[in-house]
């Protein structure tokens, strides 16, 4: 698949200048992440995501808070031509089954803790076909069975 506009732009940095600071998190201490730790990171994205078979067009949601978690899935999403719908972190379950109903994701990628804040409204949904938790550092044990608990990129 040829790379367009922004992915195509982000995909050179990191090819022609891997150590450039590409982000840099003021909430997390000023931590840095250079364009090759985004591609990494986007790239172990693509490989969660290429075991559900997605297709150019498919829906997932993406609730999350602005962390490099949020921008590496939503590149693996943009290069695979899947659709990510942006959902504020403080939005209502009412608010979200609105939006699950009108958009008609496959998928929801969040925190465990917004996952397990939804949980009613996921369950409603079948054609949610999976659930991924991006900090997998809360107990699994209440969270639904098509979950996938994934650690965070490491440092």
């Amino acid at each position: 698949m040829e790379k367009h506009g922004f992915i195509k732009k982000f995909l050179d940095m990191a090819y022609d200048q891997p150590d450039a600071i590409a982000m840099e998190m003021l909430d997390e201490g000023n931590k840095t992440y250079s364009y090759e730790d985004l591609l990494i990171s986007m790239e172990k994205w693509k490989g969660i995501l290429e075991r559900f078979s997605l297709t150019r067009g498919e829906k997932v949601i993406l609730m999350h808070s602005s962390h490099v978690e949020f921008l590496t899935a939503f590149y693996a999403m943009a290069s695979m031509g899947v659709i990510s719908i942006i959902i504020n972190p403080r939005m209502t379950s009412f608010e979200l089954d609105q939006i699950i109903k009108d958009s008609r994701p496959i998928g929801f990628i969040s925190s465990s803790k917004l996952i397990k804040r939804h949980m009613n409204i996921l369950h409603e949904y079948p054609e949610i076909l999976f659930t991924i938790a991006t900090d997998g550092k809360e107990s699994d044990e209440e969270l639904p069975e098509k979950i996938i608990i994934r650690d965070t990129i490491p440092d």
